[in-house]
């Protein structure tokens, strides 16, 4: 669907101009170093500038056609409060849209099952945006677990899909829509509410919040809700809800998505353009102790803004607790 969508048109035509460039860049350089073959100098000049030309036009080209086709799954040990080790896939970020569609989905559940999961956790962002075929994620009925399947909305699935210097950026809100057709493929879906599941001779707590950027999440009345002592596990689109102190009291562990790894990063630098939550650029992928708040954030398998990912290929992720 490049170029045919207007909601994604101005970041392929971006990719077009790019690869364009670049490939000219690396006709210009030729031409100059077949005139100038007798100077040693200029020859070398022309070398780097044809290799550096090329370089980036591969990099366009894999970064945004190959690997955001590349599905990968990672395994992570988690400390959790249960005597039987639990399974958790956690698969976010699906962007169902004009860069991922039904086939993808299919993919990833796939991808998931193979994993046995126990428990499967789906942290937001279903859709991209107002034209996205949201109907695609009864797929997810297909999901096979011994616990269940549990979701909470994203940003995008409530039209909260970002900031600009002139306000935020707001489209139809769909997340009623979206949870109708999640709880038809057989997924509880969360708004700030929770669910108690058996797993042996424990019990387990997974609750849930509406997305941070939206006006209805509310922490404080989902965590009063919950009653006895057994461990809870928060899904919440956004990590940044780990700056709430009130986790620390209640909370086991935070699972979440949204950032996408920052979608395009670079080996030991990390994300270029850095990630939209208000805890750092460190917090990025993986799991991490904020504050001695257990967190876990995974990369996601779709994309939003440009169809590329560079160095953060899509992620069905599969915990397990210790």
């Amino acid at each position: 669907m490049l170029l045919l969508d207007p909601e994604t048109f101005g970041w392929d035509l971006t990719i077009i101009v790019l690869l364009c460039l670049s490939l000219a860049s690396a006709l210009c350089a030729l031409c100059w170093y077949q005139r100038k073959r007798g100077r040693r100098s200029v020859r070398i000049v022309a070398i780097v500038w044809i290799l550096v030309s090329l370089t980036a036009f591969g990099t366009l080209i894999y970064g945004s056609f190959i690997e955001p086709r590349l599905l990968i799954t990672r395994t992570y040990g988690v400390p959790f409060a249960v005597s039987e080790q639990l399974r958790i896939v956690v698969m976010s970020d699906m962007h169902i849209g004009p860069y991922k569609g039904k086939s993808w989905l299919q993919k990833a559940v796939t991808e998931a099952n193979n994993l046995l999961p126990d428990l499967v956790l789906l942290p937001g962002d279903f859709i991209l945006g107002d034209a996205s075929d949201a109907t695609a994620l009864l797929e997810l009925q297909k999901l096979r677990t011994t616990m269940g399947v549990f979701a909470v909305l994203g940003n995008h699935d409530v039209g909260r899909i970002g900031w600009t210097s002139e306000g935020r950026v707001q489209k139809r809100d769909r997340g009623d829509e979206i949870e109708n057709i999640l709880t038809q493929a057989g997924v509880q879906v969360l708004r700030n509410t929770h669910a108690q599941v058996e797993w042996g001779d424990d019990e387990v707590v997974i609750a849930g919040i509406d997305d941070l950027w939206s006006d209805t999440s509310d922490l404080s009345s989902t965590l009063d809700a919950i009653s006895g002592n057994a461990p809870v596990i928060l899904l919440s689109h956004n990590p940044s809800i780990v700056e709430n102190s009130a986790l620390r009291e209640r909370v086991e562990l935070v699972v979440s998505g949204h950032t996408h790894a920052g979608q395009l990063r670079l080996p030991g630098i990390g994300p270029i353009l850095g990630v939209p939550t208000s805890i750092g650029d460190t917090y990025d992928e993986g799991y991490f102790l904020y504050k001695n708040i257990p967190l876990f954030i995974t990369r996601g398998i779709g994309e939003s803004g440009p169809r590329a990912r560079l160095f953060a290929p899509p992620e069905v992720s599969l915990l397990l607790t210790q």
